[in-house]
């Protein structure tokens, strides 16, 4: 299901643990249906990011924590001043662009193994199948040979 929610809060700094880890925190009530630990499209400004979204505590709803890296991908956001930020679900594709593209090395690395193991374990398939596949069409083809000649 596609959702989409646009709210103004103010920009602060992320918490230092989750700095490069294209991270962002967001309240629960201005995510609308979108849930925790879901990767969204964040837009602002005409720019956009892919970001994993968490949790706010109450004391801290008005408010969206980005580190520098997204708040730079995003036109240069500036800490404590307020924008309006809109938060959108993501695709699969979307989202293997965030993991692709993360600007966490391990997470980045682990998603390219898993890419490159998906191609090669298709490749093993399509090279399996081939002489299965040959041999069975070589019999259709002497059958149909067979049958044509009639009785003899």
């Amino acid at each position: 299901m596609y959702h989409s929610v646009s709210v103004k809060l103010k920009v602060h700094e992320a918490v230092k643990e989750e700095v490069y880890k294209d991270m962002v925190r967001v309240f629960h009530k201005y995510r609308g249906k979108i849930v925790h630990n879901s990767i969204i499209k964040l837009s602002v400004n005409g720019q956009r990011r892919y970001l994993a979204i968490r949790g706010l505590d109450e004391k801290e709803e008005d408010q969206i924590f980005l580190d520098w890296m997204s708040r730079n991908a995003l036109g240069k956001l500036k800490i404590g001043q307020e924008y309006e930020f809109t938060i959108e679900t993501t695709t699969l594709i979307e989202k293997l662009k965030w993991a692709c593209r993360s600007s966490d090395p391990a997470g980045r690395i682990a998603t390219w193994i898993a890419i490159w193991s998906a191609v090669l374990g298709i490749g093993g398939l399509v090279l399996g199948a081939y002489p299965i596949i040959q041999d069975l069409l070589s019999k259709a083809s002497v059958e149909h040979v067979n049958s044509d000649m009639g009785p003899g």
